[in-house]
């Protein structure tokens, strides 16, 4: 083998292993449902606002023409390797009739496997973690709260909220 060929072929072998060592995003975990809102702005507004009251910022990727949301990273830091992490929202609704639409959330979770200085974002070091979907009920929720406060959940549903805060207690 000639000289350009061996080099040639280290490199291919050589990003093939830094292609390896990435870690792929996860499959999505879509949590839907379908609402009913009077009008596309008003359901714009209540997604807008029931990302807010969940601290998840906006960002660049928010598009009322498409009906679609996707938040900036709202991040929780650790001093611990792997305990810190961040998370980032996406909201898509579709008409599926007059005034119906059926609303899909996912919540993506990446978490800090920095050892040296987990508490510095300049030195994180993400990790794809699965969906978090019990913020991604919880997202929904609110949603279908602002658009109707009188809705209940049936019997064997359990309550969104009180699954969430049982996940961060057995933390």
């Amino acid at each position: 083998m000639t000289r350009p060929a061996i080099l040639l072929s280290a490199l291919a072998a050589l990003a093939l292993c830094a292609c390896e060592t990435t870690p792929p995003e996860p499959e999505p975990s879509m949590i839907e449902s379908e609402v009913v809102a009077g009008s596309d702005r008003l359901l714009w507004k209540i997604v807008l606002l029931s990302l807010r009251k969940m601290d998840f910022p906006e960002s660049a990727e928010m598009d009322p023409t498409n009906m679609k949301a996707v938040s900036g990273w709202k991040v929780e830091l650790s001093p611990w390797k792997g305990r810190g992490f961040r998370q980032q929202a996406e909201v898509t609704c579709t008409p599926i009739g007059p005034g119906r639409w059926e609303i899909e959330t996912r919540v993506k979770k990446q978490v800090n496997q920095s050892l040296a200085r987990p508490l510095d974002l300049s030195y994180a070091e993400w990790e794809w973690v699965p969906d978090d979907v019990e913020a991604a009920r919880i997202l929904l929720q609110h949603i279908r709260t602002f658009l109707n406060p009188s809705i209940e959940l049936s019997e064997d549903e359990e309550d969104p909220v009180d699954a969430y805060l049982r996940k961060i207690e057995e933390r």
